[in-house]
């Protein structure tokens, strides 16, 4: 049986809020959380996957560090503890020094061995492992309560997640009924933005730019008709943009046709260089590999309306 109390952790005295750098731990709840809602392949972990990333990150925020720890150590660094091998590009592979960069460029994909992929199939085997990992020395006690409270939440948002998936199938409506309570904006709002970058590819509809900092896309999920006012999760409600063009689409400096081409209002007075927005004017923005994502017509048509494009 793995023992997952006693995994290969940076020990330093001081770097850490508990005895050991939790890393590994955060990596490997994210993973068991995602296999429980079937959302990862054991057998083929991609280290840019989407959701290994926001679900690390989602994490990884309930520990008292400053900033987000690289997922790219863990990812690296997990092969020492025998239950989990790296394909590799290149033969003779480094450390990637907290990169993820620098993994994607020497690793193609990792796996579990059987152990650990029997060890998650059976229920009270996995939440057995889950409490040893939380015990295992690298988080506090108020850490280990905090994570706790983030796993339920995230089952949670999965579920939810399920329920956001059945409405492509339907006709679109504008108004959902809002639930005032805090669990659910915390439980809505990761559940949204994982689909849609999912659906999107983590990039922008207009610009096409996909970055990743930290181990983080930069990329939002904005809704076309306001959350504040529709409280409406719909997938064909959500679209993925840069910073940028999320606070141009959100105060009315571009809209989006019914037809999807992008538009730019009278209203801009300077851009620079020239040509930075007006480029894209009527351009067709990216959409979703499956037609049903598409954003709603209805949705764009009441966004142009609000906006006096014409």
């Amino acid at each position: 049986m793995i023992d997952f109390r006693n995994l290969h952790a940076d020990r330093v005295p001081g770097r850490y809020n508990a005895e050991k750098a939790p890393h590994k731990a955060v990596l490997l709840l994210a993973i068991i959380k995602l296999y429980e809602n079937k959302k990862i392949n054991l057998e083929k972990i991609m280290f840019k996957d989407m959701y290994l990333l926001e679900t690390y990150k989602d994490i990884w925020k309930c520990l008292d560090y400053k900033k987000l720890g690289p997922i790219s150590l863990p990812l690296f660094h997990l092969k020492t503890d025998g239950f989990y091998k790296i394909h590799f590009k290149v033969e003779k592979p480094f450390s990637p020094k907290g990169s993820l960069k620098k993994l994607l460029d020497q690793a193609e994909r990792a796996e579990f061995n059987d152990e650990f992929v029997e060890i998650l199939s059976n229920e009270v085997l996995r939440k057995k492992e889950i409490e040893e990992i939380l015990t295992g020395g690298h988080f506090t006690t108020k850490e280990i309560s905090k994570v706790n409270a983030k796993l339920r939440l995230l089952d949670k948002s999965f579920e939810y997640e399920k329920i956001l998936n059945d409405y492509p199938s339907k006709s679109f409506e504008t108004k959902f009924v809002k639930d005032q309570s805090k669990e659910y904006t915390k439980v809505r709002s990761g559940s949204f933005r994982r689909m849609i970058l999912k659906f999107y590819n983590s990039t922008c509809a207009i610009c096409r730019v996909s970055i990743i900092v930290e181990d983080i896309s930069v990329i939002d999920a904005a809704h076309i008709l306001p959350f504040s006012e529709f409280c409406n999760d719909d997938p064909r409600n959500g679209i993925a943009l840069c910073k940028n063009h999320h606070w141009l689409f959100d105060n009315g400096g571009i809209s989006i046709s019914p037809e999807y081409r992008i538009k730019i209002s009278n209203n801009i007075a300077k851009e620079t260089p020239e040509g930075v927005l007006s480029q894209y004017f009527r351009k067709k923005i990216t959409l979703p590999n499956d037609k049903i994502l598409y954003p709603a017509k209805e949705a764009l048509e009441w966004h142009n309306f609000r906006w006096n494009f014409i």
